[in-house]
């Protein structure tokens, strides 16, 4: 795996966020899924380009704009497209997964969250 850029502020630049190029994002979340779900044969490759997909979108909504220049108004855009893509990759990771393996990533996304949660900054 690619190791995250460093900049002014350390990893990432400023506010110390790391950068990775999407097939690197997409080859984490593919192996932290695994770690929720068994997959069957072929599906690991299918979620793999599935995350791959998904993380090449991510990458041109964020191009070039910092969350923290933004307006109120972008920043709300902002979120509106990335709960979109969220939708719509959910929506495909359904055809592709069975509903018991659904159930076991939907617990992985909960736990994701939850991490999130706690990481952030109150």
């Amino acid at each position: 795996m690619q190791e995250p850029r460093t900049g002014p502020g350390g990893p990432g630049g400023p506010g110390g966020r790391g950068q990775f190029s999407p097939e690197d994002m997409a080859s984490r979340q593919t192996d932290q899924i695994g770690e929720y779900v068994t997959f069957t044969e072929g599906q690991r490759d299918k979620i793999y380009q599935l995350n791959l997909k998904y993380a090449r979108k991510m990458q041109e909504l964020r191009s070039g704009v910092s969350f923290r220049d933004m307006s109120d108004e972008q920043r709300a855009e902002m979120r509106k497209n990335m709960d979109q893509q969220q939708a719509d990759k959910e929506a495909e990771m359904k055809s592709i997964l069975s509903a018991d393996q659904m159930t076991q990533y939907q617990k992985y996304q909960t736990e994701m969250r939850e991490r999130w949660q706690q990481r952030r900054p109150q």
